[in-house]
């Protein structure tokens, strides 16, 4: 063999070992990668973030998980000719966490905070205002209106009683309300705020008959006020959203959202509470426009609505002047109605508030 040919030879097969190497990295570039339930998941939550439709994150491929992703990759113009692909998924994870950082610049200080009632528990990092409590002791007039209590595991949660009468120190009157809430929230527009919360509610025992005609387990309020130096008028109601259960023996109840003037069932005669524990996420995008609320009951979605939430009705003596003083809350407890008598109790476990829905179920999977 000639010195000529054999350097063609191997300058030939150079060539196509380069061809073969520059294939093999387009096509494992633009091929599905294999991914796990977790990285599945997280490509949901990211989705999620940015307003894609992938229904609940649940680690598992389906047709919303590939169509949302499919219209992110148009959307964003990636040449990829695979959606799952690492080019696809890499800019999805870009665009999730610059999202995310807007999201926690804009949210709230106090509605950050996670708390499972366990042996560091931190009583002072609530509003104090709507909570009969006693430091967690019996109050001087016999009456426990909060206790940690324990399972048979172990796991401790909190137990909330509302008495008849009991003397809110707040309002300086009777009120049958005991709620634990986040510490208010002043002077905070809260248009596009994202708001994902969680909590375990259930029945003291399993033959448990409440003596309320409804309590409100759970709202989320803004309240609305005109201020002038000393001079001060409320504008609306304050009901953004909250649940109740108006039958006395089996927990059923409704969902119900306001305005600043009604605050309507939207949902009703649904089980909402049950001597075992029920979980429940809900999030919300606050609007006086575009906004959205979904609610989850054991990681299946209840309900879903998309429009305003934010209070944008007001009473007639502030139509001609707008409100200049708001504070919102987010409370859990035992809120009594319609000819409460003698106390209820509630036990609620797992309370948690964040801007990241991942981060709200990461904890409540802890338990």
């Amino acid at each position: 063999m000639t010195m000529y040919r054999a350097s063609k030879i191997i300058l030939e097969s150079i060539i196509i070992y380069f061809f073969i190497f520059s294939f093999s990295v387009i096509a494992q570039t633009n091929k599905n990668l294999p991914l796990s339930n977790s990285e599945i998941l997280q490509i949901q939550y990211n989705l999620r973030v940015l307003g894609y439709d992938v229904g609940v994150a649940d680690g598992l491929i389906g047709n919303k998980t590939k169509k949302s992703l499919s219209l992110f990759k148009k959307e964003n113009n990636i040449k990829s000719e695979e959606v799952f692909s690492k080019e696809v998924i890499s800019a999805l994870k870009k665009e999730s966490i610059s999202m995310q950082n807007l999201l926690s610049q804009k949210f709230p200080r106090s509605w950050n905070f996670n708390e499972n009632f366990e042996q560091n528990f931190n009583l002072y990092q609530f509003d104090l205002n709507r909570l009969q409590n006693c430091n967690l002791k019996q109050c001087s007039n016999g009456y426990t209106p909060i206790e940690i209590l324990s399972e048979k595991d172990g796991n401790k949660y909190i137990s909330i009683t509302s008495y008849e009468g009991l003397l809110s120190s707040v309002n300086k009157k009777p009120a049958d309300r005991n709620e634990l809430g986040s510490k208010p929230i002043d002077q905070i527009d809260l248009e596009g705020v994202v708001l994902w919360y969680g909590f375990r509610i259930k029945y003291p025992s399993k033959n448990y008959r409440q003596n309320a005609g409804g309590i409100t387990f759970n709202q989320i309020k803004e309240v609305t006020k005109w201020k002038n130096g000393s001079q001060k008028t409320n504008c609306s109601k304050g009901v953004v959203f909250y649940m109740q259960t108006r039958n006395r023996s089996s927990g059923v109840g409704f969902l119900a959202k306001g305005d600043g003037i009604n605050y309507p069932a939207i949902i009703k005669n649904i089980k909402l509470i049950d001597h075992n524990w029920t979980t429940y996420k809900v999030g919300i995008k606050f609007s006086r426009k575009k906004g959205w609320i979904e609610v989850y009951r054991n990681n299946r979605l209840l309900w879903k609505n998309k429009g305003k939430n934010l209070i944008h009705k007001f009473y007639n003596e502030c139509k001609s002047i707008k409100p200049n003083w708001r504070q919102a809350h987010l409370r859990i407890g035992v809120y009594r109605s319609y000819k409460p008598k003698r106390k209820d109790t509630l036990h609620f476990d797992d309370f948690i508030a964040s801007y990241s829905e991942e981060k709200v179920d990461t904890f409540m999977r802890a338990k």
